[in-house]
């Protein structure tokens, strides 16, 4: 990674640190509290990208890494309140994805998903948050847009 010291332009700084799928997934989960690394694997993330994003968010100062003294060793990881100061951004891509990239749901009332057992939910698979017929949840969360 470039030394973020020598970019002149915030933008292209904030960018080099924190525009990456796997960043953007990482502080999305932490949004809801610590969590370990297995809790933050979700799919389609690369466990060796997590272990070096993890690393190098812990050296910037956007995470902290806590581990505790137990057998077998135990680590988690939360978001500094540097970190938390990313929250808006990625309440800022929730709406850019709500407002010009919108996911394709299933019809929620159709007898063709007798499967679904809520008719008002459904499951998003990569995170585990209930989207409902009426309001889509950020990733990580189950509440409506902001």
């Amino acid at each position: 990674m470039k030394d973020l010291q020598t970019i002149v332009c915030p933008i292209q700084r904030a960018a080099t640190l924190v525009a990456d799928v796997t960043v953007i997934i990482i502080i999305r989960e932490l949004q809801a509290g610590p969590r370990r690394f297995g809790q933050l694997l979700v799919p389609g993330l690369n466990p060796r990208a997590l272990s070096d994003r993890l690393r190098r968010l812990t050296q910037e100062g956007i995470l902290e890494r806590i581990p505790y003294a137990e057998a077998p060793p135990r680590v988690e990881y939360r978001l500094t309140t540097k970190g938390q100061a990313l929250g808006p951004i990625l309440k800022a891509l929730q709406g850019f994805g709500e407002t010009w990239l919108p996911v394709a749901i299933p019809d929620l009332n159709s007898a063709q998903n007798p499967d679904l057992a809520d008719p008002q939910e459904i499951l998003c698979p990569e995170n585990k948050a209930v989207l409902s017929s009426t309001s889509q949840a950020m990733p990580g969360t189950t509440d409506g847009p902001h």
